[in-house]
C-alpha cells in the first residue's frame, strides 16, 4: 500500500534524518569508541584471549581507554537523541527493523516506505 502524499512529507523528512545520522554515528564508533575499546582491551583483560600472554601494567592505556569508551557512549546517546526523532511527535525512534514498515511507537505515523527502509 501505497503511502499518502502528506505520510511521504514525513516519511521523507525522517529518512533525511537518518542518512544525515548514519556517517556521524559511524564516525563516532570508529574514531572514538573503537579506540577506546581497544585501548581498554591491550591494557586490561585482553591478555587473557591470548595464551602466555602477560597482563600490560600502563593504567594510563587502560584509563583512557574507558575515557573514550564513555565519551564515545554518551556522544551516540546524544547523536541517536538529536537525529531519530519521529517528525510528528518528537520521540526518539529505535533502531530496529519493522515489517512491513516503521512505524512510530507513539503517534502512530509512518516513516518508511518499506522494510527495507526502516
Amino acid at each position: 500500500m501505497k503511502p499518502a502524499e502528506h505520510e511521504m512529507r514525513i516519511i521523507k523528512e525522517f529518512q533525511d534524518r537518518l542518512r544525515e545520522f548514519r556517517p556521524i554515528w559511524n564516525r563516532n564508533i570508529l574514531f572514538i569508541f573503537l579506540p577506546g575499546f581497544l585501548m581498554f582491551g591491550a591494557a586490561g583483560p585482553g591478555y587473557l584471549l591470548i595464551p602466555g600472554a602477560q597482563p600490560v601494567h600502563a593504567p594510563w592505556l587502560l584509563f583512557s581507554g574507558i575515557a573514550l569508551c564513555v565519551i564515545g557512549g554518551i556522544r551516540g546517546a546524544y547523536l541517536m537523541a538529536k537525529h531519530c526523532r519521529c517528525p510528528m511527535c518528537d520521540k526518539i525512534q529505535t533502531p530496529a527493523k519493522y515489517f512491513p514498515y516503521r512505524k512510530c511507537l507513539r503517534c502512530g505515523t509512518r516513516l518508511s516506505v518499506s522494510w527495507k527502509d526502516s
